[in-house]
């Protein structure tokens, strides 16, 4: 793991300056999201070549250990911070092509059989009238569809644009 620190970008290499190599390969362990040992301080110390009789309490809690995993927590949370901001400045350009496409389909209407038919609809005489029947159907099906979709990409939009943490878990 050692031979990673030297491509790991400059914040995170200045959070780790203090530690010895061994140092620097368990805090990474523990705060690496794909590690085994992500948040477990004792499999860090394994991963890292500590002995098993080392204390993963007595190691963590040196000045210079816990610095590094404070730092690279506060590392963590600006970038996260970042990636919302980043995110945030999707949410206008999103809705925008949401409102472009639903104005690509706002010609689009019910089709009311009765209006087709008339008051002859219940008297349907012929195949041709059946198939149009059936057309009018499928096409007021699809339409409903469509909406349905549209209306749920729209509180998509809005939760992650306007709603609270909750409603954004909620609409994922």
């Amino acid at each position: 793991m050692s031979n990673e620190v030297a491509r790991l970008p400059d914040k995170i290499e200045r959070a780790l300056l203090s530690l010895s190599a061994r140092g620097r390969d368990c805090v990474l362990a523990y705060m690496d999201r794909g590690s085994p040992a992500y948040g477990n301080k004792t499999r860090a110390l394994r991963v890292a070549g500590y002995a098993q009789s080392t204390s993963a309490t007595a190691v963590f809690n040196q000045p210079a250990m816990r610095q590094a995993v404070l730092d690279l927590r506060a590392i963590g949370l600006e970038e996260s911070k970042d990636t919302m901001d980043g995110i945030r400045a999707l949410a206008p350009e999103a809705s925008d092509e949401l409102m472009a496409q639903l104005r690509i389909g706002r010609d689009l209407e019910m089709v009311d059989p009765v209006e087709v038919f008339g008051d002859a609809l219940h008297q349907v005489a012929d195949r041709h009238d059946a198939d149009r029947l059936r057309a009018i159907a499928a096409h007021n099906a699809t339409l409903a569809k469509v909406m349905k979709e549209r209306r749920a990409a729209a509180e998509t939009i809005l939760a992650y644009a306007f709603g609270t943490p909750e409603q954004r878990v909620r609409m994922t």
